[in-house]
């Protein structure tokens, strides 16, 4: 399976910082503001991915507080990927104090479609390693976040605005190309989809940016679990 912009990217840089720490980050990956300036004008629609990449950019700069803001907004929006990495960083004391309740509790929200098994893996390794007062903590905290950030909420507005981004589409009014965006990333060239042969979002022309993967919301989200599957994938959970 080819990999797109959003796993090339977004797992090289919060699979290195987050998960395996920001010193082995900086050193093996930079976020060129040429590169995010590219990925924030291809997550046009798709709210939930700008204020990721808003939070990556803060989290690559070192600016962790303000990352957890960023990400929170995109957990607003049914983003399993910023909700995991909030879970990550809480654990890891990135932003703020080493908090292990409210990490486990983004974790299991990060895990609420239940289709990445080895979220669900990490997710009871990270209950095991609470107290009995932590576990607590988790049954009286946990109903009120997923009152705010629960898919039976945050899915519709991202569906929306997706549905909205896809109508309001328009192509050239004199027979001309709708034009390409192109941009070295400093990546192997990667499918627009995970699962489809499309163009590379290195040479992205308009008729890509509305390919089903980014405009069909079902389409859409299952390709999200795509991205979430790669970030977990070198996820520890050791020092909590």
């Amino acid at each position: 399976m080819k990999h797109h912009v959003f796993l090339s990217v977004m797992t090289s840089m919060i699979t290195l910082c987050c998960i395996h720490g920001s010193a082995v980050a900086q050193e093996r990956f930079r976020f060129s503001p040429e590169t995010y300036g590219v990925v924030a004008k291809q997550s046009a629609g798709h709210p939930n991915e700008r204020a990721r990449w808003n939070g990556i950019w803060n989290y690559s700069n070192q600016q962790y507080p303000q990352a957890r803001k960023h990400f929170e907004r995109a957990a607003r929006y049914a983003d399993k990927p910023s909700q995991f990495v909030l879970g990550m960083m809480h654990w890891h004391g990135e932003g703020g104090p080493k908090d292990p309740v409210t990490a486990y509790i983004w974790i299991d929200l990060a895990g609420e479609r239940g289709t990445t098994a080895e979220l669900i893996v990490l997710r009871e390794k990270m209950w095991e390693s609470l107290t009995h007062e932590q576990k607590a903590q988790v049954r009286e905290r946990g109903p009120g976040f997923f009152e705010q950030f629960g898919d039976a909420v945050t899915m519709a507005r991202t569906n929306t605005q997706i549905r909205r981004f896809s109508s309001g589409r328009t192509g050239s009014r004199t027979g001309g190309s709708p034009g390409t965006m192109s941009v070295s990333l400093g990546n192997e060239a990667a499918d627009t989809c995970a699962t489809s042969d499309s163009p590379p979002l290195a040479s992205l022309g308009g008729s890509d940016i509305y390919a089903a993967c980014r405009t069909d919301p079902e389409h859409y989200w299952r390709e999200q679990e795509h991205v979430l599957k790669e970030m977990v994938a070198g996820a520890r959970v050791a020092g909590g």
